[in-house]
């Protein structure tokens, strides 16, 4: 049995200093357009489109245009998010794509809490525009991938798409880590997918890599991963 929790996605919420969290909280099931990516897709009425014209008009005069306080707005996302005020980060990050859809945080921003309600496939789907529109950025690469592990993870009927999910997941890894082999976070991803597949001495071999890189696994993952194959020596 896995006793850590499935979905472990790391987020990433400063602008100057990165920092991973994790959360256990379930965002809610609602109907609220706010509540959805892109307030679901739906047209506005006359009052919501005045309210969104003021808001922006706002937002503009603060910062000065509205990547600028799109930026601004999704960082208040991922600190929301950081709180597990999943409600509120969905709020900011609709507000950030309103801004400015071109924005990646928020699509980011929506793959984040779209993974942790289990809505996989939209998670991925919102990950790669991300990717698409910071393409490069090693830590959307990162929470992609592992977005992709937990969709591959979920499969338990088709196995093709579940082992090519997994591929998708390790080629974005390997590409991330060509960029920047010293971001421990991609280990650690790295790791738990490659306990997903059942590859534990390779996923000894990135626990090692982000461990000299300054991160710590949580102790049930490393028990689960031992209970599977001790710990290589020496380590």
């Amino acid at each position: 049995m896995i006793k850590f929790a499935k979905v472990m996605l790391i987020f990433f919420i400063s602008i100057q200093l990165v920092s991973c969290v994790s959360t256990n909280k379930m965002p809610p099931q609602n109907d609220d357009i706010n509540l959805q990516p892109m307030y679901g897709g739906v047209e506005k009425t006359p009052q919501q489109k005045r309210l969104d014209d003021a808001f922006i008009a706002s937002i503009v005069q603060k910062t000065g245009n509205r990547w600028n306080g799109s930026m601004q707005v999704s960082q208040l996302g991922w600190s929301y998010l950081q709180k597990g005020d999943w409600e509120t980060a969905m709020r900011r990050f609709n507000q950030a794509w309103l801004l400015d859809q071109d924005n990646y945080e928020a699509y980011w921003g929506f793959a984040a809490i779209l993974d942790n309600q289990g809505k996989y496939a939209d998670a991925c789907a919102m990950g790669e525009k991300a990717l698409s529109l910071a393409p490069g950025n090693t830590k959307v690469m990162c929470d992609v991938a592992f977005g992709y592990s937990n969709y591959a993870y979920s499969m338990e009927e088709n196995q093709n798409e579940r082992d090519r999910y997994f591929k998708k997941a390790i080629s974005l890894y390997e590409q991330a880590a060509a960029i920047d082999p010293n971001y421990s976070c991609i280990y650690n991803h790295w790791a738990i997918t490659l306990f997903y597949t059942g590859e534990y001495q390779a996923a000894w071999e990135k626990v090692k890599k982000s461990e000299e890189l300054g991160f710590n696994f949580s102790q049930g993952f490393l028990d689960d991963l031992t209970e599977k194959m001790p710990r290589p020596e020496p380590y």
